[in-house]
C-alpha cells in the first residue's frame, strides 16, 4: 500500500478504523482503557485524533484487537508510520489560525477537490503576486513578513498537492466577476492578466477543470458563500470549508448535502462548459493585453 496523503489523512484513517476494530469487538472506550491499563482521557486522546498514536501504543491496541500480524493490521501499522510523519505545514502555524492549518493538511491528502469561488481567484489557483496583494489588502495592519508568510503557504499548498504521485482532482466554479475584477491594478496594472495567464495554462494543460459562470447568466453571486468540499479515500467524511465559518472536519450530513446540491445546480445550470469557459479567459485576458 503506497500512501501520499500526508499525515493528517493518515491519522484519520488510522483513527476511523480502529475506531471501527473496538465497536466490532462490541467494547467501550472505557473497556479498552482499563485492559490495556491506560487512562480514559489517555485512550480519549487517540481516539479522538488529538494526540497521534506512537508505536508501542497502537501495537497494544492491534493485539487487543486481535488484528495484529495480519494483512489488516499490517495495513493499520503504515496508516501510523504515516501519521506520525512531520507536516509540513506545521511550521506555519504562528501565521494563520489552528482551524485553517487543520484544513491544509486535510486539503493536502484529499482525493477531489471541489470549490465554488464567488470573490477571489481560487487560493490553489493564485499566482503570488495575487495572492500577495489579497494578503496585504486583507490583513493591512500586520506586518510585511506575516503576509509574506501566508503568500509563502499558498504556493507551497499547490505545489505539495500537485508533486503527489496521485493527485486529487480538482475542480473549481468561479463567477466570471473574478476575473474581470481588476486586483492589484494600482502597484501592477499586469498582476491581473498573468494570473489570467496561468489560469489558461492550467486549464490547457488539463491539470484542473475550470468552469465559470458568465455575466450573462442570472445567477446572482450574492445568492451563495464561496466553500470548498474536500472527499477523502478510506471512509472518511467529507469535509466542508467555508469563508463564514471555517473548517469543519465533522459537517453536518444537511449542511454537506445542501453545497453538494449548490454545486451540482451550479453545474447543470449556471456555469459554462470548458469550451465556453476557456472563451471566456480567452476574452478576459485579451482585455487585458495593453
Amino acid at each position: 500500500m503506497t500512501l501520499d496523503s500526508g499525515p493528517a489523512v493518515q491519522q484519520a484513517q488510522l483513527i476511523r478504523r480502529l475506531t471501527q476494530l473496538r465497536k466490532d469487538q462490541g467494547w467501550s472506550q472505557n473497556q479498552v482503557a482499563r485492559d490495556l491499563e491506560w487512562s480514559y482521557h489517555k485512550m480519549m486522546r487517540f481516539e479522538t485524533g488529538k494526540q497521534v498514536l506512537p508505536k508501542t501504543e497502537l501495537e497494544a491496541l492491534l493485539r487487543l484487537y486481535g488484528v495484529m500480524g495480519t494483512p489488516a493490521g499490517d495495513e493499520l501499522v503504515e496508516l501510523g508510520q504515516g501519521a506520525r510523519q512531520p507536516a509540513w505545514w506545521k511550521q506555519y502555524r504562528t501565521y494563520v489560525s489552528r482551524d485553517y492549518l487543520k484544513f491544509v493538511g486535510l486539503e493536502a491528502g484529499a482525493d477531489s477537490i471541489r470549490q465554488v469561488q464567488m470573490s477571489v481567484v481560487p487560493g490553489l489557483l493564485q499566482t503570488p503576486e495575487y495572492a500577495r496583494v489579497l494578503a496585504t489588502m486583507c490583513r493591512p495592519e500586520e506586518a510585511a513578513e506575516k503576509a509574506e508568510k501566508i503568500v509563502e503557504l499558498r504556493m507551497k499548498r499547490q505545489e505539495k498537492l500537485r508533486s503527489r504521485v496521485n493527485p486529487p482532482k480538482e475542480i473549481y466554479i468561479i463567477d466570471e466577476s473574478v476575473l474581470r475584477r481588476h486586483v492589484g491594478k494600482r502597484s501592477d496594472p499586469g498582476i491581473m492578466r498573468r494570473q489570467i495567464e496561468r489560469l489558461l495554462k492550467i486549464f490547457q494543460n488539463g491539470l484542473v477543470r475550470i468552469h465559470v459562470i458568465p455575466q450573462g447568466s442570472d445567477w446572482m453571486p450574492g445568492m451563495l458563500h464561496s466553500f470548498s468540499i474536500l472527499s477523502f479515500s478510506g471512509g472518511l467524511d467529507d469535509l466542508l470549508f467555508t469563508e463564514s465559518n471555517g473548517p469543519s472536519a465533522t459537517p453536518s450530513e444537511e449542511m454537506v448535502s445542501a453545497r453538494k446540491h449548490d454545486l451540482n445546480e451550479l453545474m447543470r445550470n449556471y456555469a459554462l462548459g470548458g469550451e465556453g469557459s476557456f472563451d471566456v479567459l480567452e476574452d478576459v485576458h485579451r482585455s487585458l493585453s495593453f
